[in-house]
């Protein structure tokens, strides 16, 4: 097991990190090659494998004249991707640049769902902890309960969220702790991707503290509604055009139906996009028998979760489809059974027991 990690000094001064690799030479040649100047006061060496085999890089200076910023952070990055590390940990301290700012930390939230109760405790504690909460206005009253009045709740609509990610940065540079909250898991069609891009762009990653908090996936919550639909391979497509060009959410179908994946589509329909699920379906069928399996979740672990199985000849015959509904495809060995749609795994092939079926 090889794992790589860093510790970003939030001064933007100096950056830590560790590498257990048995590869040593490798290493050694990409970090030399790059000047980057130790000045651990601890060894005479650049880098000293421990008793564990374990390379230590320290103290590398970001301010070094030989090198700049994306120069440090390129060679570490290299390192992870060279030796096909399964593991990054990050660990940010939270401290002064030069010009005396003290960043809050920044906590991307997944919510889940919708309904309050499949908040995870660690989701519920990172709200308690922070000053600030930053989320999609539907997303902000799904956890309003949570909130204290001392507690500043900036809401924002559909499509804001750039205008999200630069207000959490700026109340950050304030001092500020700030939550995020974001549908279902943040890192899922969610702002942790667009929060790390413009921290990217304003070179702020490693400076300014980061936590990431996972939540119950939308897919997740509707599979558990209709028995077990999801216990292969399987993938997720969104219909939403709006940031994918259609011509490649047409490729990504195509391939899909022709892996025998379960498949789960997102944004299925919307006010403006009418005919996308009907040209979804098309797409599948040239791959996909027509009397497959699937499934039609409307708010899905919601007080009002409309639920409804058919097959995929008729997926996008049924009124209650919109933003909010998961709609789920079965592979070629899924089956119903008493409203439960299952999938089957694979079991049969390995035991005898369960041939009969």
């Amino acid at each position: 097991m090889q794992e790589e990690k860093r510790k970003y000094n939030n001064s933007g001064g100096n950056i830590a990190a560790s590498v257990n690799n048995n590869n040593s030479n490798s290493i050694n040649d990409s970090v030399n090659s790059n000047n980057i100047n130790n000045n651990s006061s601890n060894s005479d060496n650049s880098l000293k494998p421990s008793k564990r085999n374990e390379l230590e890089i320290t103290n590398i200076n970001n301010n070094s004249s030989n090198i700049d910023n994306s120069g440090v952070n390129h060679n570490i990055n290299k390192i992870a991707a060279d030796d096909n590390l399964p593991s990054e940990k990050r660990n940010n301290d939270n401290g002064s640049s030069n010009l005396n700012i003290k960043y809050g930390k920044i906590t991307l939230i997944g919510t889940g769902p919708g309904d309050i109760k499949h908040l995870t405790k660690t989701a519920v504690e990172a709200i308690e902890e922070c000053s600030v909460i930053i989320g999609y206005s539907t997303y902000l009253k799904q956890i309003s309960n949570l909130l204290r009045e001392e507690q500043k709740k900036l809401h924002f609509n559909m499509k804001d969220e750039i205008t999200r990610c630069e207000a959490a940065i700026s109340k950050s540079m304030e001092g500020e702790n700030v939550a995020v909250v974001s549908g279902g898991d943040a890192g899922i069609y969610g702002m942790s991707g667009l929060l790390l891009e413009l921290l990217d762009k304003k070179s702020l990653i490693g400076k300014i503290p980061l936590d990431f908090i996972p939540g119950v996936p939308a897919f997740c919550a509707a599979a558990c509604s209709i028995g077990a639909p999801i216990m292969n391979d399987f993938c997720v497509i969104s219909l939403s055009n709006l940031l994918t060009p259609w011509k490649d959410i047409e490729k990504r179908l195509d391939f899909a139906s022709k892996g025998d994946f379960v498949i789960i589509i997102y944004n299925p329909k919307s006010a403006k996009r009418k005919d996308e699920l009907t040209n979804a379906k098309e797409i599948l069928l040239k791959n996909i028998d027509k009397n497959r399996p699937s499934a039609i979740v409307k708010a899905a672990s919601r007080p009002d979760e409309e639920i409804v199985i058919t097959t995929l000849e008729h997926i996008d015959k049924f009124d209650l489809i919109s933003m909010n509904t998961t709609i789920i495809i079965g592979n070629s060995t899924t089956f119903v059974k008493d409203f439960y749609m299952i999938t089957k795994r694979g079991y049969g092939n390995k035991y005898n027991s369960l041939n009969h079926r």
